[in-house]
C-alpha cells in the first residue's frame, strides 16, 4: 500500500504533504501528443525551442501537471477544478 493511500485511510490532518516524482521521456511525450493531438513545435522541434528561449524541447505542461492525477486516484477524490502556474519549464529526462 502506497504512504499517500495510508495516510487517506488514517485520515488527513491540515497542513499533510505528498510527494511524488517521475521522469518524462520522449516516448511519454509522443504518447501524450497522439491521445490530445497537442503537436506544437516547442515539443517536437529543437530549433523552434531554441528560438523561444528554451535549452530545449520541453514536456507539455498537462503531461507534467497530470501527476497530480495519482494523488487523487490514490485517495479516491475527484477533481472538480485545477488551476496551475508553471514556475519552470520541465525538459525530458527531468525528474
Amino acid at each position: 500500500m502506497t504512504s499517500i493511500r495510508k495516510k487517506a485511510i488514517e485520515g488527513f490532518q491540515a497542513g499533510d504533504t505528498f510527494s511524488i516524482s517521475r521522469t518524462f521521456s520522449e516516448k511519454d511525450m509522443i504518447r501524450f501528443a497522439e491521445v490530445t493531438r497537442d503537436y506544437n513545435p516547442i515539443h517536437f522541434d529543437d530549433r523552434f525551442a531554441s528560438v523561444k528561449k528554451f535549452t530545449a524541447r520541453i514536456c507539455h505542461g498537462l503531461l507534467a501537471a497530470s501527476l497530480l492525477t495519482e494523488i487523487g486516484g490514490q485517495i479516491g477524490w475527484l477533481a472538480s477544478s485545477m488551476h496551475f502556474q508553471y514556475k519552470k519549464p520541465v525538459y525530458f529526462q527531468d525528474t
